[in-house]
């Protein structure tokens, strides 16, 4: 049985999502998938911020989510392959990627999303590269120049302080959620007892410049605000490029942890970064288990 004094709270990543109640739901329902036991539902918490960014609930980006359908398959050989060779293919796009995303920020521009999805698809890393980013940069370039940060991080703050002042705390934060919960953390909040990181793009340069954490300094602070940090990732998740996050964050040491995310759309069509493959992934749930039962 789960401590009552250890609760888990997550942020979700980029784009449109579901309403809330329903996207908390799929969150409990594959957490516990991952864990291996039904997690307590009243030591779940969502913090939600779609809604922030000027997202409809079930907005334009359509749900990928089949409902009273299987959501997931193992991988083909050709992906396994695809899967085990990555890494060398990955850091030869990384700095072209950063460079894109900077311009990006400084002026958006619809051609930067083709030239990642041009470049990523030369690389041979994902088919909805241009999907997944035509979602990210606008999200990344709202949250630090049009005034959407302060919001976003109370919204976090207020789910964090939501859970009481004696219970420790995982926090769980996807894609863009830990851009998210790593800004606050750095401006202060609570303790994070456990922070897990999946399918981040922590390991951008250009990322860390924007929270304001691109020196030795800022980051040699992080041990006092975060216990254990675990980042998950799978090599074909073009959002979590530089996905090796102990690398950048060597003064607290991030448990670099590769999963394969099974996760398929309506189409049936592969996105690997998917937080419903990440929540269901036994290997986070190796950790998360673990924390919740004390």
């Amino acid at each position: 049985m789960a401590n009552s004094a250890r609760h888990v709270v997550i942020i979700h990543g980029l784009g449109s999502k579901p309403p809330k109640e329903k996207l908390a739901q799929r969150y409990h329902k594959y957490l516990s998938e991952g864990v291996g036991v039904e997690t307590p539902k009243d030591r779940l918490h969502l913090v939600y911020w779609a809604d922030l960014m000027g997202y409809e609930p079930d907005g334009p980006a359509r749900d990928e989510y089949k409902e009273s359908a299987w959501n997931f398959k193992e991988y083909s050989l050709l992906e396994e392959i695809k899967f085990r060779g990555r890494g060398f293919v990955r850091s030869l796009a990384v700095e072209h990627i950063e460079k894109v995303i900077e311009n990006y920020l400084l002026k958006p521009d619809d051609s930067s999303v083709k030239n990642i999805a041009t470049e990523l698809s030369g690389r041979a890393l994902d088919i909805v590269s241009e999907r997944i980013y035509s979602r990210f940069l606008p999200d990344l370039h709202r949250y630090f120049n049009e005034g959407k940060r302060a919001l976003v991080k109370n919204r976090l703050s207020e789910g964090l302080n939501g859970v009481a002042s004696d219970a420790k705390v995982c926090l769980i934060a996807h894609s863009m959620g830990s851009i998210i919960a790593l800004d606050l953390i750095c401006s202060g909040t609570r303790m994070i007892d456990l922070f897990v990181t999946i399918g981040s793009p922590l390991g951008i340069g250009v990322v860390q410049s924007q929270i304001g954490i691109d020196d030795e300094a800022k980051k040699g602070a992080l041990p006092d605000k975060i216990g254990d940090w675990f980042n998950f990732f799978d090599r074909l998740d073009v959002v979590a490029l530089d996905s090796d996050l102990e690398d950048d964050f060597p003064q607290i040491g991030p448990l670099d942890v590769r999963i394969k995310n099974e996760f398929i759309n309506k189409d049936g069509d592969r996105n690997h970064h998917k937080s419903y493959g990440y929540l269901r992934a036994k290997e986070l749930g190796s950790v998360v288990g673990p924390f919740l039962a004390g």
